[in-house]
């Protein structure tokens, strides 16, 4: 049906009649459910729970394009770090997402550039050697051309990369 529709638009008209649009009540309560799972995660008054909903959150079968999608989002910035954690926290298998996570260690500030850090130390072998290789391209790119108060770390990242390699 097309709400467009002139011969339709009535049906879509709430002093008409009462519209269900299917599926719009499940986005709902998706949404509502990911805000509550971000409230918990980020929430200092949630600590105690953290480790169960950090388990919740692992059962997902979309867990991390769900955390992903969190760290992305602008309205979450001030909770980046307690996000990119709960990856590694939450034991998520992130290794397909390797690239992600060293372009995060280069582009954000210092704490974030940590927990990317560890994201990536937590990766189980065997890691994808194309991604690993275009990681390692990206972050010795990114230390040729950068000397802030990451660099440290950022070479300790690149040590861990290379000992990845098969």
């Amino acid at each position: 049906m097309n709400k467009n529709s002139e011969n339709n638009k009535n049906y879509f008209d709430p002093k008409e009649y009462n519209s269900l649009i299917v599926g719009a009540e499940e986005k709902k309560a998706s949404a509502k459910n990911k805000a509550s799972l971000i409230a918990l995660l980020t929430d200092s008054h949630n600590r105690d729970v953290r480790e169960d909903v950090l388990k919740l959150i692992k059962k997902e079968p979309r867990s991390l394009e769900f955390l992903i999608d969190a760290i992305e989002d602008k309205k979450l910035k001030k909770y980046r770090i307690e996000l990119i954690s709960a990856c590694w926290e939450s034991g998520i298998d992130c290794r397909n997402k390797l690239l992600y996570f060293v372009q995060l260690a280069t582009s954000s500030d210092y704490l974030c550039c940590i927990e990317a850090f560890s994201v990536v130390d937590g990766m189980d072998m065997p890691l994808d050697q194309k991604e690993l290789q275009k990681s390692i391209e990206h972050l010795n790119t990114y230390l040729s051309s950068s000397s802030d108060e990451k660099t440290t770390l950022l070479k300790e990242l690149g040590l861990l990369l290379e000992s990845y390699k098969e």
